[in-house]
């Protein structure tokens, strides 16, 4: 799963950025902010997180259920941490699977997915086929 310091680094290598006081303005925040982050002294609101995400060239959608997931788990609220872990893990097996059966992901790369799937080690795994006429 993805940390902040993920989509900080990302946001930074998609926009060419050398420091997180550049990344600061892209955001519209203050640098101190962004290094609060960084340090994991406080977590960004909603709305950066989902410019953050745009940033990186990420899922918003992605983006605030790890931000809600790390919400949790820093306030200890071990079952919201854990159903918000398993709607992240179930958003990118859907993702893989769509992307596969569209075909943006060429076949032979099917080796990787179910590493990828594995990798997710979910008690579940649903699959699905989208059929495209």
């Amino acid at each position: 799963m993805q940390d902040l310091d993920f989509y900080l680094d990302k946001a930074k290598s998609e926009l060419n950025l050398t420091s997180d006081r550049q990344l600061s303005r892209k955001l519209k925040v203050t640098g101190v902010l962004v290094g609060n982050w960084r340090r994991g002294m406080s977590l960004p609101t909603d709305e950066n997180m989902v410019t953050l995400a745009k940033l990186a060239q990420e899922p918003e959608e992605l983006a605030l259920a790890h931000l809600n997931f790390w919400r949790a788990a820093r306030s200890n609220q071990t079952t919201a941490a854990s159903v918000y872990k398993k709607l992240v893990k179930m958003a990118s097996v859907a993702a893989l699977t769509i992307c596969f059966s569209i075909g943006i992901i060429p076949s032979e790369n099917i080796a990787h997915a179910s590493d990828f799937a594995t990798k997710l080690n979910s008690q579940s795994l649903y699959y699905g086929k989208l059929y495209v006429s």
